[in-house]
Formats: structure tokens, C-alpha cells, sequence
């Protein structure tokens, strides 16, 4: 079904004037306002007049006849008005002129925003239904991070009340493959600080750090009223420093870099060498509880100080195991048995 452009623009206009005559009744009819309704309506003209798009054109028909009528509502005198259709289009030429000249802006805008985010991909598609005139639509976003990981996204774009399309938001949702399938999705709107990598580091149950420097995560467990993951949000003086636990780390890695990765919400691997074996680890940012998380290829998380210091663990690990016995011993002494 095509589009009709013409109705589109015109309806705009209707819906900012019923808005104005339920707030201010007098104001529709008085002659400033029906003279920027007569520039509007030939603005509309102008702009589609040779559209092959027959719809458009009885429509534009109907609004010739509205300007034929509200030119002689506001100049019922002939030779005035003839003035007027002599050098409006002039004036109108020009004023298209700059508007076509602020679309094209606008839409260069958007399709900087679009790639900034990470949509870089959808931005053909999103031109053709521009041209298309479409007042509202949706596109698709999809692609896999990895052989059982895939993302996928639905940009939503709408025009604005001066005709401008602009990004409302976009709803993500990241499928993972397994033994057991799992589906997790979230609405951002475009107002959101994320751009598409982050949010896969957050559906993946990542934290991200912004530019405000507070840390973002999403809470699996909770959900706000319109069924998204609540946001949980951890500031500055929360008092998690990432550096500081970095450095913890043995000399030889990149700090800076492992740092902007995990700012990033990346699973970072790193190279140590323990007990004179080097051994491959991920890492990941964990603000909430003020550590690094780091896994094995075993799959087994592990502590800083256990990875670090085996052999300071195992003398603490002993040195409880031998507290637990000599307790046992004494309770076992005095007739008591521990369940």
C-alpha cells in the first residue's frame, strides 16, 4: 500500500489545530493564523506537484480548493490577491528550499546517530523508507556474536511534528543456544547512553561503565512495570575502584587496555603464569560486590588471592582444617558428638 504524503502533511497541520482551537477557540479564525494556514496548504502543493502517485493528487486537488477558499476569505479584494499569486511562489521557493535543506540535515543527523549506536548496517534501509515518505516503521537488526549467541534488534523511527524522523528507540533481545535455549530482551528508548555493544554485554549479564562513571547492569531476577530488567545503577562513591583491583594482577598485561574492555562490559582474557605454568583466564568487572570475577578454561571461577597466591590459600586452608580437628578432638573428649 503506498503512502499518501500529502494527507500525511495535511493531517499534521489538522492535528496542531484542533490542539489550539480546544485551548484557544478564537485563535483559529483569526487572520494570522489562517494566513499560516494558507502558506502550509501551498506549501503542500508545491512540494509533491508532480507525483505519479494518483491518490496524492486528488488529494492535492482538495487542497487547491482549500486555498482558493481561504484566499478569498483573507483578500477579497481581486488586485491584491493577484499580487499575492504572483510572488507567493517566488517565496515559497525559497522557504521549500530551506526546508529541504533542514531534512536533508536531519536525516544526515539520524543516520549519524544510527551508526554511532552500531547500526550502521540499517541505514540503506532506513533511507529507502524515508523516501518512501513512510510516517512510522521499524527495522530489523540481526547478527550473531558468536556460533550460539545471536542479537537481534528493531529500531523504531516516526517523524516529529515539524516531519523530521527521528529515532524513538529500539528493542534488543540476545538468544543463546544450548541444551536449554535462553531468550533475553529489553526496550531502550533513544534517549539510553548504550550503544548495540553494550547492551550485548548487558543482556549477557555484563556490567558496563558510561562516561558519568557510574556502573550499569541488568538484574535477571526483577522486573519493572513494563516487563524490563531493572537497571541496577552503581555511582562513583559506591566506591568500586577498577583500577585499583586491576593492579592486583600480575605485571606483563596491558592494564589500560584490560581496563577500557571491562569499562566496556567485554570478558577480557588475560595471560598468568602460575606456578610457573601460564594458564589463559577470563575477566569480568563484578562493581555490585567491589572485585574482579575470573574463570579457567575449566569453567570454575576463582578469587584474586586464590590465583595469585596458591600456596598462601592452602597454608590458610590448612591452617583451618587443623583449628576444625583440635575442636573436634575436644568435643569428642567431653562426650559430645558434632552433627
Amino acid at each position: 500500500m503506498k503512502i499518501n504524503r500529502v494527507l500525511d502533511d495535511y493531517r499534521r497541520w489538522q492535528d496542531g489545530e484542533r490542539m489550539i482551537a480546544k485551548e484557544l477557540p478564537q485563535a483559529v479564525s483569526r487572520e494570522g493564523f489562517l494566513k499560516a494556514k494558507l502558506s502550509h496548504l501551498e506549501k503542500i502543493r508545491r512540494k509533491y506537484t508532480g507525483t505519479e502517485n494518483i491518490e496524492e493528487r486528488i488529494a492535492l486537488i482538495a487542497i487547491k480548493e482549500d486555498v482558493k477558499r481561504l484566499e478569498e476569505r483573507l483578500y477579497p479584494n481581486r488586485g491584491r490577491s493577484f499580487l499575492l499569486r504572483l510572488f507567493r511562489p517566488l517565496l515559497l521557493k525559497k522557504e521549500l528550499k530551506r526546508e529541504a535543506l533542514g531534512e536533508k540535515q536531519a536525516q544526515e543527523q539520524l543516520r549519524d546517530e544510527v551508526a554511532r549506536i552500531g547500526f550502521g548496517q540499517a541505514k540503506e534501509k532506513i533511507d529507502r523508507l524515508i523516501a518512501k515518505g513512510v510516517p512510522a516503521f521499524k527495522v530489523p537488526v540481526s547478527y550473531y556474536t558468536a556460533a550460539d549467541r545471536k542479537m537481534d534488534f528493531l529500531l523504531h523511527f516516526k517523524t516529529d511534528g515539524d516531519g523530521k524522523y527521528e529515532m524513538t528507540g529500539y528493542d534488543a533481545a540476545l538468544t543463546m543456544e544450548g541444551s536449554e535455549t535462553v531468550v533475553r530482551g529489553q526496550s531502550f528508548t533513544r534517549d539510553a547512553p548504550f550503544t548495540a555493544l553494550h547492551v550485548q554485554h548487558l543482556l549477557e549479564g555484563r556490567a558496563v561503565q558510561l562516561n558519568d562513571q557510574a556502573w550499569r547492569q541488568l538484574d535477571f531476577n526483577d522486573r519493572d512495570a513494563s516487563g524490563d530488567f531493572v537497571m541496577k545503577v552503581f555511582p562513583p562513591d559506591y566506591g568500586f575502584d577498577l583500577e585499583k583491583e586491576i593492579n592486583k594482577l600480575a605485571a606483563g598485561i596491558d592494564k589500560e587496555e584490560l581496563e577500557q574492555k571491562l569499562k566496556d562490559g567485554e570478558a577480557a582474557m588475560i595471560e598468568l603464569e602460575i606456578s610457573g605454568k601460564k594458564e589463559c583466564f577470563e575477566v569480568t568487572a563484578d562493581p555490585q560486590y567491589g572485585r574482579l570475577l575470573i574463570q579457567g578454561t575449566s569453567g570454575k571461577r576463582v578469587g584474586l588471592n586464590e590465583l595469585l597466591n596458591p600456596k598462601k590459600e592452602q597454608e590458610v586452608n590448612l591452617s583451618v582444617a587443623n583449628s576444625q580437628n583440635l575442636a573436634h578432638m575436644n568435643v569428642r573428649k567431653h562426650g559430645l558428638t558434632i552433627v
